[in-house]
């Protein structure tokens, strides 16, 4: 199931999410994918914003819902092939997922702002959401699309 550009897991939906909620997430934390993974159906995910982009540019998947993380490299530090404002402007460059949900699920402050100010000149749907309050979103079943 693994490739180059692509991991894709399809897991049992838990009863609170929505069926057929496919999302892509930008996190280098395996143990956040894994996270993701255990609570939402359909998840794919890169570790960096050059196999983010090679996803997202293929109109083959159509994501309802994007997460992205700011520090690919550890806490505050950017990762070797860049960041999550690398994929924002790429994306807002080429316009892609304009009408998606992106939630920026980082928790530095500083870089979820950075990646919303190069997103939303083009995006319309753009969310700062620290990741440990996403997971207390997720787990009160107060997530909706």
């Amino acid at each position: 199931m693994l490739n180059n550009d692509l991991c894709k897991f399809e897991i049992r939906k838990k009863p609170y999410m929505p069926y057929n909620l496919r999302i892509f997430v930008l996190d280098d934390d395996m143990s956040r994918i894994l996270w993701f993974q255990e609570n939402f159906k359909s998840v794919s995910f890169a570790f960096d914003p050059v196999k983010a982009w090679n996803i997202l540019k293929n109109e083959e998947y159509n994501f309802d819902i994007i997460f992205l993380d700011h520090d690919l490299g550890g806490a505050f530090t950017r990762g070797s092939k860049g960041d999550g404002i690398d994929l924002a402007r790429q994306m807002a460059k080429e316009g892609v997922y304009k009408n998606t949900r992106i939630i920026v699920h980082s928790r530095n402050p500083q870089g979820a702002q950075a990646i919303e100010e190069a997103l939303k000149e083009t995006h319309t749907n753009i969310e700062l959401i620290n990741y440990l309050n996403l997971r207390e979103i997720v787990v009160n079943e107060k997530f909706t699309i």
